[in-house]
């Protein structure tokens, strides 16, 4: 039984290390700086209210506004493609000419912004470059080549924390496809979908615990092939639920608390044991999965007298942090 003890234990470690690793090798999230240009009305937008959102960010010159239909024709549909609600700027870069009207392909899109970014009209042209190219890693040479008015754009989805995924670029003499930025809406869409994920994650929570619950009822009444469909299903759910949540948290970060007072010590705290358990659920859940396997049904109660409790303790304190993350203590506006 120690040696049995020992592999729970180091197991336990490996996924907390996992877990740990993961989270930490993600590009961390920088604050967007604070830019303001002006839009084709002359209204001031500022990059950093889009702190906290995700958006799509584009670069074309400013001669392509009245000489580039095609590159306005696929902006527009990358437009009309993203997700509801989303915004995409398209910072205009050119050291010459005048600010044209706003193009027809933009009048009826609410929802997208261009955005001046010249030194002739008084609007910070190197702050957005460097904007472009520090913060959003675009290629320098690229972008110095539309300020000189060259045909083309450059599209990159924005997340939450405010990194940018994969760019992508479109040329005006490429008809191989109206659509060459489907790959940059499908990283909005992925991004936007990761707003369910904690909902989800609560959801399977409660369904590990009712799992268990049932586990054991099945249990007592003797029912071994019920209980044990009820403990496979619960190790499945358990599993989803890693995965989703590890890649939720590589993509999106963690959520502050925005609770005051007393319920920041309940909070963490209940977050604390929630997180030091959970590390040992995986192994556990599989090393009592191993005893009932090979019928070492005495190992196996015994091991599940301390296991179900935490794990059952694990799953309903999941369900407690997201409520006191989303409902009962939600960010302002959310």
């Amino acid at each position: 039984m120690k040696r049995g003890w020992i592999s729970i234990t180091c197991g336990a470690l490996v996924v907390a290390s996992l877990v740990l690793v993961v989270l930490n090798i993600q590009p961390p999230g920088r604050p967007l700086p604070d830019l303001t240009v002006r839009d084709t009305g002359g209204r001031a937008f500022e990059v950093g209210a889009l702190t906290d959102s995700v958006w799509i960010a584009s670069f074309v010159s400013r001669r392509c506004l009245e000489a580039c239909p095609n590159t306005l024709e696929r902006l527009a549909a990358l437009h009309d493609d993203m997700p509801e609600g989303m915004l995409l700027v398209t910072f205009v870069l050119d050291a010459e000419g005048t600010w044209p009207p706003r193009p027809a392909a933009a009048r009826s899109r609410e929802r997208w912004v261009l955005g001046q970014g010249n030194d002739v009209d008084a609007d910070p042209e190197s702050a957005v470059r460097a904007f472009a190219t520090e913060h959003l890693r675009l290629d320098a040479a690229r972008l110095a080549a539309l300020g000189s008015g060259s045909p083309g754009a450059i599209a990159v989805t924005v997340d939450r924390l405010g990194r940018p995924r994969r760019a992508r670029e479109v040329s005006e003499t490429d008809a191989s496809s109206r659509r060459p930025l489907r790959s940059v809406v499908g990283d909005a869409f992925f991004l936007v979908s990761l707003d369910r994920h904690p909902a989800l994650h609560a959801l399977l929570n409660g369904t590990t615990a009712a799992l268990l619950v049932a586990g054991l009822l099945l249990i007592r009444r003797k029912l071994v092939r019920a209980h044990l469909t009820c403990m496979i299903a619960a190790v499945a759910v358990t599993c989803v639920f890693l995965v989703s949540y590890l890649v939720y948290h590589f993509n999106v970060g963690s959520m502050p608390f925005r609770g005051t007072g007393w319920s920041r010590p309940l909070y963490f705290g209940v977050l604390l044991s929630h997180s030091l358990l959970a590390a040992f659920i995986v192994p556990l859940a599989v090393r009592m999965l191993w005893f009932a396997y090979h019928k070492e049904f005495e190992r196996h109660k015994a091991l599940g007298r301390f296991a179900l409790p935490v794990w059952l303790y694990v799953s309903c304190t999941g369900v407690l942090v997201y409520c006191m993350l989303y409902v009962w203590f939600p960010a302002q506006g959310g």
